[in-house]
């Protein structure tokens, strides 16, 4: 109770300041129909000398609904104002039959119009003709049309249903708010170009006051102070960890197939695809998969769906219902600028925390709409973020793989797993969309389902809570774009007893009935190395040249370091140490999607302004591949957790301080600590030298490696006790030191080890210290078969460990050692096998 009294104190604290803050003139607050034609007065005494002297008139406008948004189109004859003689469209003009995008209910919206020449004489008229157009879902109840002018700022709060932390959102400024300032008293303070801030909770999680300032264009320094405090509860997992969900999905008109999914016994989820049909209709064929123990999801239902809807699915489902997955939300990372265009996603920040922030912005907008519904959301994202989409209040995720961001789905299981840990609780859901994104690899191949196989097994020992085939298994989608035996493209669409759909059942029933004889050992997975996801860095999973950190094409067209580059190579030096493809696991065909882990469960662990010791405490090994925007409260943790006894890999452009994606021409001064970097290791950088050669490491036995061609390489001044691993023509270049009961492995070159010269020194360094690291359970190349690993995966569990070869076409033999016994292990193309451990 004294939990909940906090959270209403924080809500009217909220409100209060809010109010005594707004400064609007309202012209215009009506319930509205949605296309009839609106007229809003705005007098002379509404257009200020301002106004005059700038030659321009800002209006803000909102609707208000219980469920939809809202739009209004804006071409020069459905948006203008008018002083009786004149008209003023838009500025700047939009095209033609274009509208302002889905807003949000309550959301405001700036309009900016070219004042006419007798405005401050006669007075305007805003002019609307076509009306209010209704967007994003079904609309309940009236709409209420808002227009005014000035500055309305309402500062609000958001605390994610798990209790992670808390979004401070002043997006109400709109494009008036040029810096924000957010303040915890003491404990955290952030100057920022984005107009939402995440705070993540204590570990006691203890209410907290944030101040909020904002410089605006107009209308100086507006602030205001508001309580926050936990939720009273925090949302449990949907059910328990140790049941495995899987099953498929279904599409619009496929009710009638329910009762054989049960028939066929082809798992215990089944999940639905956005469709029309009424709670009443569904009732009884929820009813018969209720009866029979199977889970039931939606996936893009939002808008479709009441909570009386949601309550009468629990209730004929006997309780196992998985709510809504929102589906593909935050896919516009990895794709072109028309894409983040349509999401309203600003692609012009120079700030890659801004440019963070706004993605959480974007996040937690459409958290804060689902909730109003959903008890809790899943998500699907095509590229491997977990962690910024949990920061952004999704509940759980369910990454789509075999995706474009996700096709390393040993990599992206790892990414969701290490989120899953870090935010808690450890649950997570695996989206194939497999037949989408493997259309290279023909329906009439045995590798197809093979391939499969492989997934699901992989997800099975990587502990992955919910398992769903998107499509293939009830009639084809993709076939129009697959490729046939002969290399042609395009075949005939595939009905329920097609082959590629009767394949894909016998597959998934294979798989559910493995499940059910052989329930997954107690929690997940023993994991003994990380990498690290650097501050601030937007990896997606997969590198293509032209994608730009945070979606920010229109930046990276003038700054085009923006663009993948040198940091995202030493991701995919990382990945290709610790989360290899093999090449051949499909061949003749190609593959890009299913490989080993051959040094064992590695997970992928988000670093951040918040990051606490015990995110990466159970690692013995940590890796930092990729861009990191080195700060004092990270340096910090990275200290403790390498004083507690674990093993850091780290760059030296990891200690730049910048957020512009300057990774190379850069100075000392933009290291932290001005090159002096003392506080994680006794290392001060003086200079930079123009250095070639080969590595020479006879400290590390000798690591093969590539020719360095002038290779700038930091002169620096080594503190007692730090040790040179490696040099190139005499120069430092790998350094080691220890530190309380750990390490930290530092490499010297101003750029990212994963480029060209210097990728196969960087690789070889991480075999090296991988295969130091003690684990229960390893696995290493025989003689002759030294490309056999990179096709094996292994899980070590309480009582169990599990081996899966993803080869699919030939057996793979590795020596295996499991709590100390030796013994070599043979597996067959895509087999997977469960060993006892030593009790």
């Amino acid at each position: 109770m004294k939990m909940m009294n906090c959270r209403m104190i924080a809500v009217l604290l909220c409100l209060l300041l809010s109010s005594a803050l707004t400064a609007d003139e309202i012209l215009f607050k009506e319930q509205v129909g949605l296309c009839s034609p609106l007229s809003v007065t705005i007098p002379p005494s509404a257009i200020s000398e301002k106004d005059v002297e700038s030659g321009e008139l800002s209006l803000y406008l909102t609707a208000h609904n219980k469920r939809a948004g809202w739009t209004v189109h804006c071409d020069p004859e459905s948006l203008y104002v008018t002083d009786g003689e004149t008209r003023s469209a838009l500025q700047p003009e939009r095209p033609k039959n274009s509208h302002l995008g889905s807003i949000p209910s309550g959301s405001p919206h700036k309009l900016t119009f070219k004042l006419p020449a007798r405005a401050k004489d006669n007075g305007l008229s805003l002019e609307i003709p076509r009306g209010l157009f209704s967007m994003i879902a079904a609309p309940e109840g009236p709409f209420i049309f808002e227009v005014w002018k000035g500055l309305r700022p309402v500062i609000s709060s958001y605390v994610d249903k798990m209790n992670r932390g808390v979004v401070v959102d002043a997006t109400s400024v709109g494009d008036e708010g040029v810096k924000f300032t957010y303040e915890v008293p003491g404990v955290f303070r952030r100057e920022s170009g984005a107009p939402v801030c995440f705070i993540r909770f204590t570990e006691n999680q203890q209410p907290f006051k944030v101040k909020v300032s904002i410089e605006t264009r107009k209308d100086g320094l507006v602030s205001a102070e508001l309580g926050v405090a936990p939720r009273a509860e925090t949302t449990p997992m949907p059910r328990p960890q140790s049941e495995v969900l899987t099953g498929i999905c279904y599409y619009r008109d496929a009710f009638d197939q329910y009762d054989k999914f049960i028939a066929e016994d082809l798992g215990n989820l089944l999940a639905q695809w956005s469709d029309d049909t009424s709670a009443e209709f569904k009732e009884p064929y929820l009813k018969r998969l209720g009866e029979k123990g199977i889970t039931y999801m939606g996936i893009y239902r939002s808008g479709r769906e009441s909570r009386q809807d949601l309550d009468r699915y629990r209730q004929a489902l006997g309780g196992r219902y998985l709510t809504n997955n929102i589906g593909e939300y935050a896919g516009y990372l990895y794709q072109d600028r028309k894409s983040a265009d349509a999401i309203n996603m600003p692609t012009d920040q120079t700030d890659m925390r801004d440019a963070r922030d706004r993605f959480l912005e974007f996040i937690n907008r459409r958290v804060r709409r689902e909730h109003k519904v959903y008890d809790y959301i899943l998500s699907t994202s095509g590229s491997a973020l977990a962690d910024y989409e949990l920061m952004g209040g999704i509940d759980f995720m369910s990454s789509e793989l075999y995706a474009v961001g996700a096709n390393n789905i040993n990599y992206a299981i790892a990414e969701m797993r290490g989120a899953a840990r870090k935010w808690r609780p450890e649950y997570w859901g695996a989206w194939l969309a497999e037949e989408w994104q493997t259309f290279g690899v023909p329906y009439e191949s045995s590798q197809k389902y093979d391939m499969l196989t492989v997934g699901l097994y992989a997800n099975y020992m990587m502990g992955t809570n919910v398992i769903v085939l998107e499509s293939g298994a009830s009639t084809t989608q993709a076939e129009k774009h697959t490729h046939n035996p002969d290399g042609s493209v395009g075949s005939p669409k595939q009905q329920y007893d097609g082959h590629a759909p009767t394949q894909y059942r016998r597959t998934m029933h294979d798989f559910w009935q493995f499940v059910k004889a052989n329930p997954r050992d107690e929690g997940t997975p023993q994991t003994h190395i990380a990498l690290l996801r650097g501050n601030l860095d937007s990896w997606v999973g997969a590198f293509h040249g032209w994608i730009p950190a945070w979606a920010q094409h229109q930046t990276a067209r003038q700054q085009p370091q923006w663009l993948m580059g040198d940091p995202e190579r030493s991701w995919l030096a990382a990945m290709d140490v610790f989360t290899p493809i093999c090449s051949g696991a499909l061949k003749p065909y190609p593959n890009y999607w299913i490989g080993g882990m051959p040094y064992g469960q590695t997970d992928v662990v988000g670093l951040d302004e918040f990051s606490r010791p015990a995110d990466i405490g159970r690692y013995r090994l940590a890796v930092l591949p990729g861009w990191n925007t080195m700060i004092p409260e990270l340096m910090t943790t990275l200290n403790e957790y390498v004083r507690g006894g674990g093993t850091l890999v780290i760059s030296l452009p990891q200690f730049l301080t910048r957020r512009d994606r300057e990774a190379v021409r850069y100075e000392i001064a933009d290291l932290i600590g001005g090159g002096d970097l003392s506080g994680l290791i006794d290392v001060k950088i003086t200079g930079f030298t123009e250095t070639s050669g080969t590595p020479a490491s006879p400290a590390l036995g000798g690591l093969k490696s590539g020719i360095f061609r002038k290779e700038q390489i930091a002169s620096a001044e080594l503190g007692d006790g730090v040790e040179v691993l490696a040099t190139v023509a005499g120069k430092p270049y790998a350094v080691r030191q220890s530190r309380g009961k750990g390490r930290v492995v530092l490499l010297l070159g101003k750029e990212y080890p994963g480029k060209a010269d210097t990728s196969l020194f960087y690789k070889n360094l991480l075999h090296k210290l991988a295969g130091e690291v003690e684990q229960p359970v390893t696995i290493a190349p025989v003689p002759g078969k030294e490309e056999d690993v990179r096709a094996v995966s292994f899980a070590a569990y309480p009582s169990k460990v599990y081996f899966l070869n993803a080869d699919c076409v030939s057996s793979r033999t590795v020596a295996a050692v499991i709590d100390g016994r030796k013994q070599e292990l043979t597996l067959a193309a895509h087999e997977f096998r469960i060993m006892e451990r030593k009790k």
